[in-house]
């Protein structure tokens, strides 16, 4: 009955939901930290993960809040993955310096920061 009633207030989400493009095991635990602000980047998480997975993402964040811990992301976010993961709670700092280093390769140190911001959802237009 919870999430039947969270449904209304996350458009995109029931959407999904609706259109059979999310499971009920995922729309449940996105509703455990989804806001309307992050909703759309913890959908790109839902779609590219098992329910499990995204459990287990979500869970593991919390309990690390709950202990006072910091929660750090990395290995293996890019340009391409990153939004998702930042956009998820509690999570305080990105490991993302291979994949800038990576990109500079080929457009530059300035060129790649910037676009490291802007897929991360902080930086303007490119």
């Amino acid at each position: 009955m919870r999430v039947a009633r969270k449904l209304e207030d996350h458009p995109l989400v029931s959407e999904a939901f609706a259109k059979g493009k999310l499971s009920y095991s995922k729309v449940r635990a996105l509703f455990r930290v989804a806001t309307p602000e992050n909703e759309e980047e913890l959908l790109g998480i839902a779609r590219s993960c098992t329910a499990a997975q995204l459990e287990r993402l979500v869970r593991a964040a919390e309990l690390a809040h709950r202990l006072g811990l910091r929660v750090n992301a990395g290995h293996g976010l890019d340009h391409d993955n990153v939004r998702p993961v930042a956009a998820l709670p509690h999570v305080e700092e990105l490991n993302i310096g291979h994949a800038i280093v990576a990109r500079a390769l080929f457009v530059g140190v300035e060129r790649a920061i910037g676009e490291m911001l802007i897929a991360i959802g902080e930086g303007g237009d490119p």
